[in-house]
């Protein structure tokens, strides 16, 4: 299981802390990198809205809202989906014996 904080996983500006990337980029870059890596489940850090970056989420206000520093609620299911396609396809690899 790969754990993952979205606002400090790689940041595009690696040496500034308000660079963030998008839902967008973050699913570009994080499906090939754990399938590489060869982690078969990830786990989001909180992904809730919360006013303090610091905390990384642990101080949420928005429970049912995922934050809007990465996108729109659009982008996050999409990289949700592009998640779920990738549990599906090792599912897959699993059950024919290859993984």
């Amino acid at each position: 299981m790969y754990e993952v904080h979205l606002a400090s996983w790689m940041r595009p500006v690696k040496d500034d802390e308000e660079s963030l990337n998008s839902y967008q980029q973050i699913t570009e870059r994080l499906v090939p990198y754990v399938k590489e890596m060869g982690f078969t489940h990830v786990e989001l850090m909180p992904v809730m809205e919360h006013p303090f970056d610091g905390s990384w989420g642990y101080q949420g206000t928005g429970y049912f809202a995922a934050t809007s520093r990465f996108g729109t609620p659009e982008d996050f299911m999409a990289m949700v989906d592009a998640f779920q396609m990738f549990d599906d396809q090792m599912k897959e690899l699993r059950e024919s014996g290859m993984f």
